[in-house]
């Protein structure tokens, strides 16, 4: 035969907070102008992205979506810069980046969005001085 018995506990919950907010861009596009001719390592820009969480579960990373050769992205900053001397014949870059939580913004085989923030980047070329003109 089974007896009742009541009683009380002290019970403690801990909530543990986890990174689970998507960082968002600043801006939907950043548009940003750069000189020809320049040496390799000017500054084009800075983009910004913010995760609503408190520190430390506030941190993520930028990067490119896809490789770009002639621009490089300050991961923590947000700060872009040149690679190479840019031309003016090409007029206009526009790439895609991320900010994400982790290493990937997909869960693999279910390919339900992860905690990944996507924008374009438009970087137009204008016409500086054109060392060749100088000289004829």
């Amino acid at each position: 035969m089974l007896r009742a018995s009541v009683g009380e506990v002290a019970l403690t919950v801990n909530v543990v907070d986890v990174n689970d907010e998507r960082p968002r861009f600043e801006l939907p596009v950043y548009i940003f102008d750069v000189e020809e001719n320049q040496s390799p390592g000017v500054e084009v820009g800075v983009v910004s992205a913010a995760d609503r969480e408190l520190s430390p579960f506030n941190q993520f990373g930028l990067s490119w979506l896809t490789p770009v050769d002639v621009f490089t992205i300050d991961s923590q900053t947000g700060a872009i810069t040149t690679t190479q001397a840019l031309d003016h014949e090409h007029q206009v870059y526009t790439v895609s980046m991320r900010a994400l939580l982790g290493s990937a913004c997909f869960v693999r085989l279910t390919f339900q969005p992860r905690l990944c923030h996507y924008i374009n980047v438009k970087i137009k070329m204008g016409n500086g001085t054109d060392v060749s003109l100088m000289t004829s």
